[in-house]
């Protein structure tokens, strides 16, 4: 299924993600920069969400269902939702056990579900590829039940590593080594602040503090040291991390 009218950003992580469908799962077992990445931010997810009383699960953007493996004992449904049909072919594959799970191809801006549906979503590894993350917010917001628990990661502006890199790439005339957006606490809290959210919790991940170019230059030092900075993250600072994750409740009202 090849969606029609989507946005000019989607295609190109549509291509994007088609292209990397068959190595992205093996990622998160990789002991490098990206592996270490992936895995800290699946464990805060995890420990954020904490426990809860089952319901249905909204993971948009959710790629080759790496999430569900880890949630499934704790739900009714999941939904897994991706642009890629390529993701959506080998997140098809993926044990459910007794849960209804279904997934298919779609749009965070078009999402096709019922008013006020889901008790949490997931939108991890995916605002950075947005070009319109506010209407992106709107329609999680539309489908999310009253009291929906919503976990969305960005990468975050504002870490030294992210800081110092582009400084580095500055000084020597070349461009950004970030190809996807990031974001301040601020900037996302003005965006929750037009809707019926609640932030909840805001937790940094990735304790990776090497710049761009050293992290590709000694790949394995730079893996080691953010393994071993990644337990002080969120007990002597939050915002020291490459990413954040932000925790919302949707009010009552």
């Amino acid at each position: 299924m090849h969606l029609q009218n989507i946005k000019k950003n989607e295609i190109k992580s549509e291509n994007h993600f088609n292209k990397e469908a068959e190595t992205y799962s093996n990622k998160y077992k990789s002991n490098n920069g990206t592996g270490h990445s992936f895995r800290s931010r699946l464990s805060l997810a995890v420990k954020m969400l904490g426990n809860f009383d089952k319901g249905n699960l909204l993971d948009v953007g959710g790629g080759t269902g790496i999430y569900l493996s880890e949630l499934k004992e704790k739900i009714d449904s999941y939904t897994l939702i991706d642009i890629s049909p390529e993701m959506i072919k080998i997140a098809r594959q993926v044990d459910a056990g007794e849960i209804q799970y279904d997934c298919k191809v779609g749009s965070i801006y078009n999402l096709p579900f019922e008013a006020e549906y889901f008790d949490i979503i997931l939108a991890i590894g995916l605002f950075e590829y947005l070009d319109d993350p506010n209407s992106a917010l709107q329609n999680i917001n539309k489908v999310a039940k009253p009291g929906c628990q919503v976990l969305i990661s960005f990468p975050n502006l504002k870490s030294p590593m992210r800081r110092l890199s582009n400084r580095i790439y500055f000084l020597f005339k070349k461009p950004s080594p970030f190809a996807s957006r990031m974001f301040s606490i601020s900037e996302v809290k003005e965006m929750v602040s037009a809707l019926n959210f609640k932030i909840v919790d805001v937790k940094g991940y990735n304790a990776q503090l090497i710049p761009f170019p050293l992290t590709w230059k000694i790949p394995k030092i730079s893996y080691y040291f953010a393994v071993i900075l990644e337990p002080l993250l969120n007990k002597i600072g939050t915002m020291w991390g490459t990413g954040f994750i932000m925790k919302l409740k949707k009010s009552n009202a």
